[in-house]
């Protein structure tokens, strides 16, 4: 019996230890996705930054050529459909 209890007692602490391990793990994991959801929402940012100087750039230099053409309208008019 006495052999027993030594062997419970030394499962439940190797038990003990694997769970002080896998919450070190979960919170290095939480650290590590954390930054990677940061990183990766930056990374989209400075994307969505460079593609509305883009399109500026290109409303930009359609305005320009249209009205040197002198066939320039305002594109931005707002046209209403009633759908039924």
């Amino acid at each position: 019996m006495n052999n027993n209890d030594k062997v419970k007692e030394e499962l439940l602490t190797m038990l003990s230890e694997i769970c002080g391990q896998l919450d070190e793990l979960e919170g290095l994991l939480e650290k590590n996705a954390a930054r990677t959801r940061k990183k990766l929402m930056n990374k989209q940012a400075e994307k969505m930054i460079s593609c509305y100087g883009k399109m500026n750039d290109l409303e930009e230099k359609l305005i320009k050529d249209t009205s040197a053409q002198g066939t320039y309208t305002n594109t931005r008019s707002l046209k209403l459909e009633l759908g039924y």
